[in-house]
């Protein structure tokens, strides 16, 4: 495979850790061990036509085959292989949660719906006879002024109240901390791969070919992370390098010192 599709799909000798939405703000991964699902992509002719990884359509099509929603889809590695002809990405699903809380938010508005007070039944009826000749005549009039056109009745207020509604909970999810995701809030990575290989269009994805679909339990490490114990082993050795300088340097200094005393002294006595 020549350089060129590599360069054209993704850049594997410059490439860039996955963003941190991705893998550090919404799963607690410890020392690279997840459990997630895994695809591993030949970097063939099928990918020329790439300038980088598809993943919106990557979403799409996984999404898609296995009903969930593309933002369930959390992408937690893209990287290339060793021999650099293959792209392994790693994922995983996140469980449907909003059915439930769906339900209990539709039972707290029926609860707050007022309480009506009955009313005398005498009254009631001589309302609801003349309610109801006043709307058979509505009704005859707009039968004889029916020119079969329909018309839709807007109301201000309340698509106003709706868009500060919807602003307003922007507004919350913006300022409030993003919950941290655990193994237990996922779809477990067995059935994922299961049904996708039960599925045989995944012999591509995103019009790339697909070499293996897995289930793996370690994290492709991150390029460009350092580790800490190696920062801590360059100061060390960088402060012993500083301190054997600067005692070099006063050692040459004392010795210089000393040859021009002695020197001073010869001079001396041969006067």
């Amino acid at each position: 495979m020549s350089d060129e599709y590599l360069g054209r799909l993704v850049s594997c000798r410059y490439q860039q850790a996955p963003p941190e939405k991705s893998c550090n703000k919404l799963l607690k991964i410890e020392r690279n061990k997840f459990t997630a699902a895994g695809v591993i992509f030949r970097l063939d002719a099928t990918a020329e036509h790439y300038d980088a990884f598809p993943e919106d359509k990557f979403r799409e099509v996984i999404s898609g085959s296995l009903g969930v929603d593309p933002d369930d889809l959390v992408i937690l590695r893209v990287r290339c292989m060793d021999d650099n002809e293959r792209l392994n990405v790693q994922f995983v699903i996140l469980k449907d949660k909003t059915k439930k809380s769906v339900k209990i938010a539709k039972s707290k508005i029926r609860m707050k719906k007022p309480f009506k007070e009955p009313v005398e039944e005498d009254a009631d009826e001589e309302e609801f006879v003349d309610d109801e000749e006043e709307e058979e005549e509505e009704e005859e009039e707009n039968r004889e002024n029916d020119d079969g056109s329909v018309e839709i009745e807007y109301d201000e207020d309340d698509a106003e109240r709706q868009s500060k509604k919807k602003k307003k909970a922007q507004r919350k999810r913006k300022h409030e901390t993003p919950r941290i995701y655990d193994k237990n809030d996922v779809i477990r990575a067995s059935e994922v791969v299961y049904r996708m290989k039960t599925i045989s269009h995944f012999s591509q994805l995103a019009d790339i070919d697909v070499e293996k679909i897995e289930v793996v339990h370690d994290m492709i490490d991150i390029e460009g992370d350092p580790s800490n114990t190696l920062l801590a082993v360059q100061a060390i050795l960088t402060g012993i390098a500083f301190a054997m300088m600067l005692i070099l340097g006063v050692w040459k200094g004392l010795q210089k010192r000393g040859s021009d005393e002695q020197q001073y002294e010869s001079v001396e006595q041969k006067a």
